[in-house]
């Protein structure tokens, strides 16, 4: 999913009984309500339930960044029991599953 931030976003949160992974974070200038610029970031993120691991991140990111199919809806139970992320194990899933879209998403030509 998309967001934004008026400040430099933590690479890991925990929200809402999960835990948001924070990803393709990139400056950028927006206007605020006078119309002066500030300085805020844009940023994905996915939201990995229970546990997290290299695997589910690496799983999740690469379902955000390609074509979907149809969604199905699918109710999930909250997760009450929060544990420390590894930020380190974070990082690598994030190239890795950066790495695996490069594979699967060939450039069009123009």
């Amino acid at each position: 999913m998309k967001s934004n931030s008026d400040h430099y976003p933590e690479l890991v949160i925990s929200s809402n009984g999960k835990t948001q992974i924070r990803y393709n974070i990139v400056e950028s200038i927006k206007e605020d309500m006078d119309e002066k610029p500030r300085i805020s970031y844009d940023f994905d993120y996915v939201e990995i339930e229970g546990e997290v691991t290299k695997e589910k991140i690496v799983e999740a990111i690469v379902l955000a960044e390609t074509p979907k199919e149809p969604e199905i809806i699918v109710v999930n139970q909250p997760i009450i029991e929060t544990k420390v992320v590894d930020i380190k194990m974070v990082e690598t899933a994030i190239i890795e599953a950066k790495a695996a879209i490069q594979k699967i998403v060939v450039p069009i030509k123009k």
